[in-house]
């Protein structure tokens, strides 16, 4: 089990009526090994994305495959699937719900037995629904996080 704590950019590249914003994150996952240098995690995440003209809030399932690349070094690579909620700062629209993937490669550094720093430079998010154009973005990300078993 491990609990991490995520910060991200937002950046939709190409879509000028949608602002750059950061996003936070709070996740929980189950670690399973599968070999000695491989595992696969799988959990919740609760997020919120934050830009000047709408906020999201997020409900995703994130499934990753971490495999070691040296001694103190970890890779991952993995896709959360998610809801999100999309509030925007304007009077003339209301509320909107699209569902996302979030497809994203890190490296992972252990600190110790059981705290570990991470950055993901390649992360990109598609969030689409009837109500929502489809949208990709760009959140290359840092985090922080403890194993707890």
């Amino acid at each position: 089990m491990a609990l991490s704590l995520g910060f991200s950019g937002y950046f939709a590249p190409g879509r000028f009526t949608v602002e750059d914003g950061t996003s936070l994150d709070l996740g929980a996952v189950a670690r399973l090994r599968v070999s000695d240098t491989h595992r696969v995690e799988i959990g919740a995440e609760v997020r919120g994305i934050f830009a000047p003209d709408a906020d999201q809030l997020a409900l995703g399932v994130p499934l990753r495959l971490v495999m070691g690349v040296g001694s103190h070094v970890e890779m991952s690579v993995g896709l959360t699937l998610g809801y999100h909620r999309i509030f925007f700062e304007s009077p003339y629209f209301d509320g909107a719900s699209a569902f996302a993937g979030r497809l994203a490669w890190g490296i992972q550094l252990p600190i110790g037995p059981h705290l570990f720093v991470g950055v993901s430079p390649v992360s990109f998010l598609v969030l689409g629904s009837a109500d929502v154009d489809t949208l990709l973005a760009y959140e290359p990300g840092l985090w922080v996080g403890a194993g707890l078993l």
